[in-house]
């Protein structure tokens, strides 16, 4: 019985990371959000201005960044 609960935490923890490492990879696949991060990483940047440097709009730089703090989390 204990082989079985190893095996069922086991595989349950291995889903737990495939989802949190698909997620993360999903986020970091787009070309925008990647940049998002470059230029942040450099220094804070207010969302006024990232919209202007990356001309997409706010709420789209918004939803970008909502992507990866629930990516990183």
């Amino acid at each position: 019985m204990s082989n079985l609960i190893g095996y069922v935490t086991g595989s349950m923890l291995r889903r737990a990371v495939d989802h949190t490492l698909d997620r993360t990879f999903a986020a970091l696949a787009d070309p925008t959000r990647r940049t998002l991060l470059e230029r942040m990483g450099r220094k804070p940047h207010r969302a006024g201005d990232l919209c202007r440097r990356l001309t997409i709009s706010r709420p789209a730089v918004s939803k970008h960044l909502r992507v990866l703090r629930e990516a990183g989390s």
